[in-house]
């Protein structure tokens, strides 16, 4: 992810255990580790940046992710390729649920 994403959505970026280092510029990619059965209370709306080249079908899609639904080959195949991932939006707790 994006340092301005995680910014934005600091809860978000405190699931995942991010610390923010003040020094990071926005622009910088930060890893990350999604801990096992957290989205149970949360939604997730992210988009791939995918490199230039990258099929257009991959490019042009946008994912949302839940624990009710397993991964599709398209967004597998989009993980495998993406430079970084956008978060578009994060929902927690009863916002989540009525989403659903």
């Amino acid at each position: 992810y994006r340092v301005s994403d995680l910014r934005k959505f600091t809860e978000y970026a405190r699931i995942i255990g991010y610390k923010d280092n003040k020094r990071y510029k926005p622009g910088k990619l930060i890893s990350f580790n999604i801990p096992w059965g957290w989205m149970v209370e949360y939604l997730l709306y992210e988009k791939a940046v995918l490199p230039h080249g990258a099929d257009r079908k991959l490019r042009d899609a946008e994912y949302i992710l839940d624990d009710e639904r397993p991964l599709s080959p398209l967004i597998k195949e989009a993980m495998e390729q993406a430079l970084y991932w956008e978060i578009i939006e994060f929902k927690n707790g009863p916002a989540a649920k009525s989403v659903r």
